[in-house]
């Protein structure tokens, strides 16, 4: 158990595997002077260790090939019996139940959901839903996996004579500026007429503001 990512978390393609190392290789490695292996730079499987640690941390989990899931052994509440698909990027078994990472970033389950006593209900083979998951960990009555917080860009909004200027980064894209004239509904907000022109570092939009008063949100 424990967290399992997908193998571009670790490791960048193509992986070349070292020759199976000798005893003698391994003595020589183990028992070479202390001063010289401080000298030395870490490496694991040919790359430096702290270039794949970079590696694991800054790769989203869904950036590996994807793949089919094959499951094998004890399989009464069928943990062991995967779904079918081939956009699996990485998995975890529990003791009853399993868990997959797909490549979009959502999750899938299968197999117990109970706990011992076989009628408290966990759903620990049940994963909530989202698109922005990035690692996975099947325990024994219940399961964790880590999600990605995405931060919302700010808007900023300043009144110029009769029209209001908004402004966002222009490091968040694919945003669309919506208006609407109140808040007592989620419904009807509309698309901000105009294309956002960038000043600096910053989409910009002028508005008027002789209509009344205006809503203002972005929306991906």
């Amino acid at each position: 158990m424990g967290f399992f990512s997908s193998a571009e978390r670790i490791f960048k393609y193509p992986v070349t595997f070292p020759p199976r190392l000798s005893s003698n290789d391994v003595n020589a490695k183990m028992h070479a002077p202390e001063q010289s292996r401080k000298n030395k730079d870490y490496t694991m499987f040919g790359r430096p260790l702290v270039a794949q640690l970079i590696g694991l941390i800054s790769s989203p989990a869904w950036a590996a090939p994807a793949g089919k899931l094959v499951g094998w052994g004890w399989n009464n509440n069928g943990q062991a019996t995967p779904p079918a698909g081939t956009n699996f990027v990485a998995s975890s078994a529990g003791w009853r139940h399993s868990l997959a990472l797909k490549s979009d970033g959502s999750l899938v389950g299968w197999g117990w959901n109970y706990a011992d006593d076989q009628t408290t209900f966990y759903g620990q083979a049940i994963p909530p839903a989202g698109t922005n998951f990035v690692a996975i960990s099947a325990g024994s009555e219940y399961s964790l996996a880590i999600q990605v917080v995405i931060e919302r860009p700010g808007l900023n909004i300043a009144r110029v004579g009769t029209n209001v200027v908004l402004s966002w980064s222009t490091g968040d894209s694919g945003y669309t500026l919506e208006a609407k004239t109140d808040l007592s509904s989620s419904l009807n907000w509309s698309n901000v007429l105009g294309t956002p022109t960038i000043v600096g570092n910053l989409h910009t939009v002028t508005n008027s503001v002789t209509n009344g008063n205006q809503f203002y949100r972005l929306k991906k």
